[in-house]
């Protein structure tokens, strides 16, 4: 019996550095995570949103400079 309880200690041991290790890691993968993660709500909510209208005003002078460069003659602006 005395064999038997040494392997018991011995697994017990064991187990608590396996767990110990797992934890760890975790810790680790946490924190990795932190830093190359999604972005926070924060910042995420923070991104501006064009309006229709100049969305519009926008696409438009866009068009006049490609239809200028191109009565121009060039390819590119």
């Amino acid at each position: 019996m005395n064999i038997l309880e040494t392997i018991k200690a011995e697994r017990e041991k064991l187990d608590t550095k396996v767990n110990a290790a797992i934890a760890e890691r975790d810790a680790f993968i946490a924190s990795i995570a932190d830093v190359t993660g999604q972005p926070t709500r924060r910042h995420r909510s923070n991104r501006r949103v064009m309006s229709a209208a100049a969305k519009r005003k926008q696409s438009e002078a866009i068009k006049k400079r490609w239809a200028a460069a191109k009565r121009a003659g060039k390819n590119k602006l």
